[in-house]
């Protein structure tokens, strides 16, 4: 298959990652089976069709710069981040995708660059190339992402995203979206991906891969590594909204859902009755199912990359 055939397709995929994330059932998430108070299912549908266009153009733009061997930083990853969060807003008010923009728009680049420049093989080493690529600018877009987006952020020491003294201490030191996640807290996971090139998404997505192998479909193979995923890390946004220990508790009672010792509906409940909304694994699941998608694409066309692919 033509590389430029699979990059065009890539938005698509993004939308479509989107759209079977809530269409799942996913508990302590909105889903076609629940809304929140403050956030429906249709504001989910809506917020997938919204970054379309501009994950197109931040496509568009990866693929010159990387063709044309452009410094990466050229791209500019926050800036399209901030446009998607402006785009979302027009439509909606509750933040719906910030988490999602924030992991899937650096692993897009990566994939491109991966696919023009380099080989899949690489995809981890490639996200961590593109993060450290990124300027002072693509934070400051990030920044201002977050508060379009009415994201529940913690501060981050001294670099607070509603001060804009920040903004002056990440220009004058030039902290990029690599190095500005070593300022955030242990526990979140988006930072985990970052600075450890992207490891649960990527191996989430070749679990969903095997899943789709063995018969599942998409939507039952994405419900079962969710719910696999919270049985093995304590989601960061429970821990930022309710303390850790109720994250303890969420992912000990999912390791109960797989052995089977509670039903999935106790679970939920169990959530519901809580308030928890295991939303940063929700957010690993649109990436890692991006990415599943991306390589399922290509697989009857590029046959050994993938199996390349499924052993690294």
């Amino acid at each position: 298959m033509q590389i430029k055939a699979i990059i065009n397709k890539i938005p698509e995929l993004l939308t479509i990652s989107c759209i079977i994330d809530v269409c799942s059932y996913k508990p302590g998430n909105v889903s076609r089976f629940l809304d929140f108070e403050d956030v429906s299912f249709e504001d989910f549908i809506i917020s997938s069709i919204a970054i379309f266009n501009p994950t197109r153009i931040l496509t568009e733009k990866s693929y010159k710069v990387i063709r044309r061997k452009l410094p990466l930083r050229n791209i500019r990853i926050g800036y399209y981040m901030k446009k998607a969060l402006i785009n979302t807003r027009k439509y909606v008010k509750s933040n719906t995708n910030l988490g999602i923009v924030m992991l899937s728009y650096p692993l897009l680049v990566a994939v491109v660059y991966s696919i023009v420049r380099d080989n899949l093989e690489n995809l981890s080493k490639n996200c961590i190339k593109v993060l450290k690529s990124t300027t002072y600018k693509d934070t400051i877009d990030l920044y201002k992402a977050i508060v379009i987006s009415n994201a529940n952020i913690p501060n981050v020491n001294r670099l607070n995203v509603y001060d804009e003294n920040s903004f002056k201490i990440i220009k004058r030191n030039n902290i990029n979206l690599y190095e500005i996640m070593k300022y955030t807290p242990k526990y979140d996971l988006i930072a985990k991906e970052y600075l450890e090139g992207y490891p649960i998404t990527i191996d989430t997505s070749k679990k969903i891969y095997k899943l789709i192998s063995k018969g599942f479909s998409l939507r039952k193979a994405v419900e079962h590594v969710y719910i696999s995923l919270l049985s093995r890390y304590e989601d960061s946004h429970i821990i930022k909204t309710s303390g850790l220990e109720y994250a303890k508790i969420v992912k000990k009672y999912a390791k109960e859902v797989l052995d089977g010792k509670i039903g999935v509906k106790e679970f939920e409940s169990y959530l519901i009755e809580n308030k928890l909304n295991p939303g940063a694994i929700a957010d690993i699941i649109v990436s890692s199912t991006f990415l599943f998608l991306i390589y399922y694409y290509a697989e009857k066309n590029n046959r050994k990359g993938l199996e390349i692919w499924l052993k690294y």
